[in-house]
């Protein structure tokens, strides 16, 4: 059949090709009689039957793009004196009809371009001569000829052919009666074949159908297309001859293309009948698409326009009328069509809910109930992931606009229950990123439990729950992280600290894997706590909290700092056989913060646990040698920094700390260590020279012993540019002498660099030239570095 279909196309286009030939010769040759024979010959090939509609179409298109070109001489015709009206009546003598009325058009078109006759007479007497033929595919193809040849020379608003050659009246009539004809036209397709075919035939209706929307697309380009007009004239006409085609695909097809070509100020004054429409169309149409079409796009109208939707018809309240109808679609077609499709109407109907009324959460409200009860009367399988992702998409709607005020709708959490615990993971992150993205304070226990409640399935695993791809579950628990520094409470401490405990007793029952990401982030937070107590002591305790409306009143414990940083010890303590790296970090870091206590002293305990646990840690949970490397060089500079010890407590601490120095691995590494632990005993708590110096020295011996290795001479520029720290800042014990020194011993080592080893050693020689440099700068500036002999390196 297909290779039949190919060969008569074939055929008819090799005839099409031969007599469009023949026609521009003749016409190049002034003969015009010749050339109207051969374009009828051309034309006698759309007669054909024995090709199929999409063929049809094919061959059509060669015989437009040949009559466009005749066209173009009939127009020069007219320039040399030819009266188009003899013309136009002479081609109508052709024999066959198919040619003779394409021949009217192609000639009236050009009749109208030239203006010699109104162009509303030549429409009028070519929408009469084209009845004649009623063989739908013939038929079809030429009417929509008519309609390409005649779209740029409508009465139109504005157009040169407006005034005596009509107005936009005349041409809408024109596309009206034009469109009323190829829709049944059209519709009469499918009646050509036998039922065995009717399949194929459906398809290659379906193909076709553009041809009849090129009917409403013209109307929709009409510059003189008021709204007056459109409802009062096109919108009453194109609907009834919807209705009254009764064919499912025309009906489909037509009211989308309503839908998608005509203003949508224009939809929502005339909402109404719109939608009433759909109450008579066939059973079979897929209403929900037309409804969700015309949502989606008033919803983009309602995102892009510049006045308020709601304004544009003041008399009409859009939700309750799309309320209606969605409703009486669930009443009607619920229990016989797949349930994804009744949730896609809903999300489009939500989409534009949200789009046209951002803040009426009763009207958000309004369509969750609709869904719950769609899912009560409908079964949802846990493997209908189409569903499910169309819950997702539902319930995270309205959180751009309402943020943490889905809290408060009562049917948000019964949908959540029917979604399986993945998809209810993924709405609980959205739920979670809106209210960050919102940035307002979590400072109300009722909110905060709420909120808690709606984003279970991120803090805890459920017995439904899979395995969660780590970038997802990583994503998922930095957002719950940020979620707890929203915590705030501006006037009352205790319940600042309820809150966050709040968030506290869910986190230490999410498991290891989420302490690491949720636990760091409280800890910061009761950091901030502390801070608020200093920063505010008159920050109120109450012993009874009033709350808002209808939450119950609050006796709280009164909180402050000892308790504070015993519960930053608890939580830590959590994580850090998993995570002592992160906990060795948050034990200094809880250090620091007692630090920062103006009454340091009354925690002077607890610091000294936070960094007595960070040593320890160090000690027995570290062991790659560079990560112990990076360790103590964070508690040393942590350790500089502290004062909130007594002298036997920071004493041994320090003592602790250079010990541990002295205990790494490599010998490079004791050597930088020490150096950088020399600091300890000369910081803002205690300043010990003779202490400083052993360190030094130490340092030193150590840096001797690895010089068996070139690449080590980076040791002494270490050791000399903490000599000259010293120096700069005073320090008693450090004199230009001590310097003098270090730099001969340095020349030394410099000196018994074997040949080869230049490359080792190019790095340590630049630091040494850098600090070379530093040092002659300072001469010129203090007389004091004028002792130290630069030129011994």
């Amino acid at each position: 059949m297909e290779e039949d279909q190919e060969k008569f196309l074939d055929e008819h286009m090799a005839v099409v090709r031969q007599q469009a030939f023949y026609m521009k010769k003749a016409l190049d040759h002034n003969s015009l009689r010749e050339a109207l024979k051969h374009s009828s010959a051309m034309l006698c090939e759309l007669k054909t039957s024995l090709l199929s509609p999409r063929n049809y179409f094919n061959l059509f298109m060669m015989v437009f793009d040949e009559l466009g070109y005749l066209e173009n001489h009939f127009i020069e015709e007219s320039s040399k004196g030819r009266k188009m009206a003899d013309l136009y009546e002479s081609v109508q003598h052709a024999g066959n009809i198919i040619p003779r009325l394409y021949l009217m058009i192609t000639v009236g078109s050009a009749y109208v371009k030239i203006k010699e006759a109104p162009v509303k007479l030549i429409l009028r007497d070519l929408l009469d001569m084209v009845k004649g033929v009623q063989q739908p595919v013939r038929g079809l193809f030429l009417r929509y000829y008519l309609l390409k040849m005649m779209k740029d020379k409508l009465p139109d608003k504005g157009s040169t052919y407006e005034g005596e050659g009509g107005d936009v009246n005349d041409a809408i009539e024109f596309i009206l009666q034009n469109m009323s004809e190829m829709n049944r036209l059209w519709v009469r397709l499918q009646h050509l074949s036998s039922t065995k075919d009717k399949e194929q035939r459906e398809i290659e209706r379906n193909e076709l159908r553009v041809t009849v929307g090129e009917n409403i697309i013209r109307l929709g380009h009409l510059d003189g297309l008021t709204y007056d007009i459109y409802k009062s004239v096109v919108l009453p006409k194109i609907l009834e001859i919807i209705v009254i085609c009764k064919d499912t695909m025309a009906q489909q097809y037509l009211m989308d293309c309503i839908i998608q070509v005509f203003p949508d100020e224009y939809h929502l004054q005339s909402l109404e009948s719109l939608l009433d429409t759909t109450s008579n169309l066939n059973s079979n149409v897929d209403i929900k698409s037309i409804f969700i079409n015309l949502m989606e796009k008033l919803s983009k109208f309602a995102a892009n326009a510049d006045s308020d939707v709601v304004t544009i018809n003041k008399d009409l309240d859009i939700f309750k009328l799309f309320k209606k109808y969605t409703d009486k679609i669930i009443e009607e077609q619920g229990k016989t069509i797949e349930v994804a499709r009744l949730l896609e109407l809903e999300v489009a109907f939500m989409n534009f809910s949200i789009k046209t009324y951002p803040k009426n959460i009763n009207y958000v409200n309004q369509i969750l109930e609709s869904c719950v009860q769609i899912l009560k009367s409908t079964t949802i399988h846990n493997s209908d992931n189409n569903s499910m992702k169309l819950l997702v998409k539902l319930l995270s709607i309205p959180l751009e606009s309402l943020s943490i005020a889905v809290l408060n709708m009562n049917h948000y959490p019964t949908l959540m229950k029917y979604m399986k615990f993945n998809n209810r993971r993924t709405v609980a992150l959205r739920i979670v990123k809106a209210v960050i993205n919102d940035k307002n304070h979590l400072s109300s226990p009722k909110t905060v439990d709420q909120l808690i409640d709606f984003i279970m399935p991120l803090l805890q695993d459920d017995k439904d729950s899979s395995e969660e791809d780590p970038q997802e579950f990583e994503e998922g628990q930095v957002a719950v992280a940020k979620l707890v520094h929203l915590v705030y409470h501006k006037t009352n401490i205790d319940l600042y600290f309820e809150i966050l405990m709040k968030f506290k007793r869910i986190f230490v029952k999410g498991g290891i894997k989420r302490m690491k990401y949720t636990l760091p982030a409280m800890i910061f937070s009761l950091f901030r706590l502390s801070q608020e107590l200093v920063n505010r002591p008159s920050m109120g305790h109450e012993e009874e909290i009033k709350m808002e409306d209808d939450e119950p009143s609050l006796k709280l414990p009164m909180v402050d700092q000892v308790k504070i940083f015993k519960c930053v010890g608890e939580l830590i303590g959590l994580i850090k056989q998993q995570y002592p790296d992160l906990s060795l970090r948050l034990y200094l870091q809880a250090a620091e913060a007692v630090n920062r206590i103006p009454n340091y002293h009354e925690l002077e305990e607890e610091a000294y646990d936070f960094c007595t646990n960070s040593l320890l840690i160090y000690e027995e949970e570290l062991s790659d040698s560079e990560a112990k490397f990076a360790a103590i060089n964070l508690i040393v500079s942590t350790m500089f920094t502290l004062v909130c010890f007594g002298q036997e407590n920071y004493d041994t601490l320090v003592t602790n700390t250079v010990s541990y120095c002295s205990k790494l691995l490599k010998k490079p590494s004791q050597c930088e260590a020490i150096t950088f632990a020399s600091s300890l005993y000369y910081s803002n708590f205690k300043k010990q020279g003779n202490k400083v110096m052993d360190c030094l020295k130490r340092a030193i011996k150590i840096a001797d012993i690895c010089q068996n290795q070139a690449k080590n001479l980076y040791l002494f520029a270490i050791i000399l540019n903490k000599y000259l720290y010293f120096y700069s800042i005073d320090a008693e014990f450090i004199t230009a002498e001590d310097i003098n020194n270090l730099l001969d011993l340095i020349k030394e080592q410099i000196d018994q660099i074997e040949n080869g080893s230049e490359d080792q050693v190019k790095d340590a020689l630049k630091y040494f030239q850098n600090t070379k440099a530093a040092i002659k700068l300072k001469q010129e500036e203090q007389s004091k570095y004028k002792d130290i002999n630069i030129h011994a390196i």
